[in-house]
Parts: C-alpha cells; sequence; structure tokens
C-alpha cells in the first residue's frame, strides 16, 4: 500500500524539450488539463508516456467516462529515489481538477490497463512499470475505495510478464505474473484477484529459473475441465521448453516443472526445443482438435545427428498429453511445417525409417525412406512424397508409399 493518497495542491508544469523526441500536439481537453496541473502543483513536472499497450499517452481518458483521466509524471525538482506520479483528475462544473496523486518507485511506465479482477465489480487499473532499467519490472495494482479515494491494492517488484485473463475459466479476470530473482535463482508464478473484498495472492507455484525470456503464453485445457496455461520459454543455451501452469484443487500447479524432481527432469528433457531456420517454435496447441491442449518436444530425423550441424538440422515434433499425474503421454511424432501452417503426422511404422529434407526457401519438404547403414541424411536416394505450400495451398506430390486419403488423414492444416 502507498504511503501518501492526497488532495493535489499548487504546481507549475514544464515539460523539457530534451524529454520528447518529437513532442506530441496538445489536444484542447490536454491543453485544459495543463493548465489545472500548473494550478496545483509548485514544482516543474515531466510527463511520462507508457511503452506499450493501447494507452501510449500520458494523459490516460476512456469513453466510458469522459469526465474522469489520469496523468504520469515525474517531478523533476526533487532529489531522491525515483519516483513516477499518477495524477487523478475529475471534470467539474466544465473545469478540470486535479483530486488525488500516487506516486511509484519507478523510472518509467511501461504499459496501462483497466480491468475487473476476480469476485469484485470494482475497476482497477494495472500498471506495469520499470524500476531501475527496462528488464527490472514491477506491477501495480490501483483500485478505487468506497469513498472514491484511489490506493494501491497490489504491488510485486521482479516480473518478467504479466497477463489478464479467465485464468479458472469462472467468467471473471484474474492476474497473471511471472516473477523471477535471477540473483537468487528463483522463479514464480502468481495469480492474484480480488476475494471476498480482499486483493490477495490465489496461487503460486514455481517455474525453472533457467528461463531468460517468456515467448508465448497459450490458454485452454490440460485435461477435461482442467484449464492450464501453457508457457512457451526461452533459456540461456537457445533451447526452449514449457511449463503448464493449472488449477489442483485450491493451489498452482506446474506439470512440467513438478515437485518430484526425477520426473521434472524427464519431463524437461522430453519437452526440450531447439527452433532454427529449418525447424519452428514447436509451440503447444490443440493438435488432436478436441479440446486439449497438447506439448511438443524436438527430436531430431534420422540422418540429423553428428554428420550435420545443430542450425542445419531438421527436427521432428513429438506431442504429448499430460496426464493427472504429471506424465507425458506420447500422442504421434510429426513433421511441423518451417512456417508453423502444417502437421503431417507419422505413420508408427515409418518412425526412425523416414527421415525429412527441407528447401532453402521453406516451401518444399521431401520424405525419404532411411536406411541405418546411411552416414548421414545426405546418403538418402529414395523419395516417398512431397509437400509444396504455394501462396497458403498445401500441394501434395506423392507416390504409392500412402493412398490419397493415407495422407489427408495425416495431414493437418492449420
Amino acid at each position: 500500500m502507498l504511503a501518501a493518497v492526497f488532495l493535489l495542491t499548487g504546481c507549475t508544469l514544464t515539460v523539457p524539450a530534451e524529454d520528447l523526441i518529437s513532442p506530441p500536439k496538445l489536444t484542447d481537453e490536454q491543453s485544459e488539463i495543463y493548465r489545472a496541473l500548473t494550478n496545483s502543483k509548485g514544482m516543474g513536472i515531466t510527463l511520462k508516456y507508457p511503452k506499450a499497450g493501447e494507452y501510449r499517452s500520458a494523459f490516460v481518458f476512456r469513453e466510458e467516462k469522459p469526465s474522469q483521466g489520469v496523468v504520469f509524471y515525474e517531478s523533476s525538482g526533487l532529489v531522491g529515489e525515483p519516483a513516477v506520479w499518477l495524477a487523478f483528475l475529475e471534470k467539474r462544473n466544465g473545469r478540470w481538477e486535479c483530486t488525488y496523486e500516487l506516486s511509484f518507485f519507478a523510472m518509467d511506465i511501461e504499459k496501462v490497463e483497466f480491468s475487473t479482477l476476480g469476485d469484485s465489480d470494482r475497476e482497477n487499473i494495472i500498471i506495469s512499470y520499470s524500476v531501475l532499467s527496462a528488464a527490472e519490472k514491477g506491477v501495480s495494482v490501483v483500485a478505487f475505495s468506497d469513498e472514491g479515494v484511489p490506493e494501491e491494492v497490489y504491488r510485486l517488484d521482479n516480473c518478467l510478464y504479466y497477463e489478464i485473463n479467465d485464468f479458472n475459466k469462472e467468467n471473471h479476470n484474474s492476474l497473471f505474473i511471472i516473477r523471477q530473482d535471477r540473483a537468487a535463482r528463483l522463479s514464480e508464478a502468481y495469480v492474484a484477484a480480488w476475494s471476498e473484498d480482499k486483493f490477495v495472492t490465489l496461487g503460486r507455484t514455481e517455474l525453472n529459473p533457467d528461463a531468460v525470456e517468456y515467448l508465448k503464453i497459450i490458454p485452454g485445457f490440460v485435461r477435461e475441465e482442467v484449464p492450464a496455461l501453457f508457457i512457451e520459454y526461452l533459456r540461456a543455451d537457445n533451447s526452449c521448453n514449457t511449463s503448464v501452469i493449472s488449477w489442483v484443487g485450491s493451489r498452482l500447479n506446474n506439470s512440467v516443472y513438478t515437485e518430484n524432481e526425477q520426473l521434472r527432469e524427464e519431463n524437461l528433457i522430453l519437452l526440450d526445443k531447439r527452433p532454427n531456420s529449418n525447424t519452428t517454435h514447436a509451440y503447444s496447441r490443440d493438435v488432436t482438435g478436441d479440446g486439449i491442449i497438447e506439448v511438443g518436444g524436438n527430436a531430431d530425423f534420422p540422418g540429423y545427428d553428428l554428420a550435420v550441424s545443430m542450425q542445419e538440422r531438421v527436427r521432428a515434433v513429438i506431442w504429448y498429453n499430460i496426464n493427472s499425474s504429471d506424465r507425458l503421454i506420447r500422442l504421434c511424432y510429426s513433421y511441423l511445417s518451417v512456417n508453423n501452417d502444417y502437421i503431417f503426422i507419422f505413420p508408427d511404422e515409418w518412425v526412425g525409417s523416414v527421415t525429412v529434407t527441407v528447401s532453402h526457401d521453406g516451401n518444399e519438404v521431401i520424405f525419404w525412406e532411411y536406411n541405418p547403414d546411411f552416414e548421414s541424411v545426405h546418403d538418402v536416394t529414395t523419395q516417398l512424397f512431397s509437400i509444396t505450400t504455394l501462396k497458403d495451398t498445401v500441394i501434395e506430390v506423392f507416390n504409392d508409399s500412402l493412398s490419397v486419403d493415407e495422407l489427408y488423414e495425416r495431414l493437418i492444416i492449420f
């Protein structure tokens, strides 16, 4: 909770030209707010502009509340800890007036969003901010009390990622946050929201501390009626992996980075992904169309071992379901298009005896018989069939290895 919520009194407003490469022209409404701030505060201020999201202006207005707004700024005359201020304004009798302000220990504002969260119908302002560097971020939730006073109800530092969604599939949003302390090798996921008139952390679980960047988060179901978030991340060695966060009773559970260390290592090995120019990232997806999300890991096609460099390898994707004991159950072995627009599922008898090459432009994929006596994929001679993609249309060219119907049954087009 912030230490101070108070009425603004007496100020002057200055916006240094060097702070903006190309200062935006103020609208009449913003100019009026400038004057309101000028009449309220007694020191120079510098406007702070959110760097991402829907709201990119220092002045944040919403169509559904045209008589209310907020302004982000820093007090350029103060010396000490970095602080960004959030001023609340209201239009009364045709004039804009400053009502309240909050301060944040921060250098910049990254993103601003508005949402209800949890079982409360009150609207929240969710603010992402950077502290001493762009990589060191925090998340703050500001809400209004019953008396209409804004106050910070939740704050978490060292946040790499946050997202607002209906995590529990219970028709209300929650705040999902990934927090990491690299010095302590600690990485955690939080879910927070209003619950019984308090803003609380609803659940927390451990994540892989080796993650250096979060690439994509896919909401879905890990099993029937079990909602989950499928989190794709990058590690320092440029390999990728997946976390699967779901509710188990009243707690969060990571089905891949599980508390069982032996099972955790097995899962991480199976879901190891090494994308390159010939092998796209195998993001989690519903492969079978049954509403359940599958997770994928890479395996080298035959002939792509020590004889071929890591960057030149074409890799298969093995898709898995996750059972209630957090074990990966193999679903199928496949080729995933470099353009991420189709999957070809291998017949079981092809696994280990058929390999794949990809053209330089990624548009033609050829499936070859592979003999264990070959030294590498360069020795293949017998083509089974090929798949060529032209202007988003997939064309199959094949011989007698499979019938047309069998090929179509194994081709999943996105």
